[in-house]
């Protein structure tokens, strides 16, 4: 499974560090005032950083998913020979379908990125004292599953 779908867990290694990067520049950003709250000044800069990371993390995601790399054209010629062995008469058949299910699942990951996470986790995490860590914990966490399917759809793509 690993080497049917290395493009995705590289994107998604890729995605980690991107997303820590991202965080500690936001945070510093907020730190200096180089970011201006979006409502005003009413607005704290947790909740500057709670609006600006999750749109940061996607588009830093679709761009890493969406860069042609050595790992990708190994996964599409993996994923291109499984699809020949899964049903020889029609190949692109087997590489389309999974193209549309990996595409779904990416699409419904990156709204879940632009949703606030489940009560359930803000309640778990203010249980331990990190409450606001849970709002910007969240989307780097979907944003990684993005560039993950992202990156193997984008493998099937290119298999067909």
């Amino acid at each position: 499974m690993q080497r049917l779908f290395r493009a995705g867990l590289v994107a998604a290694s890729a995605q980690i560090l991107a997303v820590a990067v991202a965080t500690v520049a936001v945070a510093i950003a907020l730190r200096h005032g180089l970011v201006i709250p979006a409502s005003g000044a009413a607005e704290s800069e947790l909740q500057s950083a709670v609006r600006l990371l999750p749109w940061i993390d996607l588009v830093l995601a679709v761009g890493i998913a969406l860069t042609r790399n050595r790992f990708v054209d190994e996964t599409a010629g993996r994923i291109r020979e499984a699809a020949r062995r899964f049903y020889p008469p029609a190949p692109d058949r087997a590489c389309k379908a999974l193209f549309v299910q990996l595409w779904a699942t990416s699409a419904g990951l990156a709204v879940l990125t632009l949703r606030p996470p489940p009560g359930l986790s803000i309640d778990a995490a203010d249980t331990w004292g990190w409450g606001a860590a849970a709002m910007l914990i969240w989307p780097g966490v979907m944003s990684v599953g993005v560039a993950a399917f992202e990156a193997n759809a984008h493998a099937a793509g290119r298999a067909f």
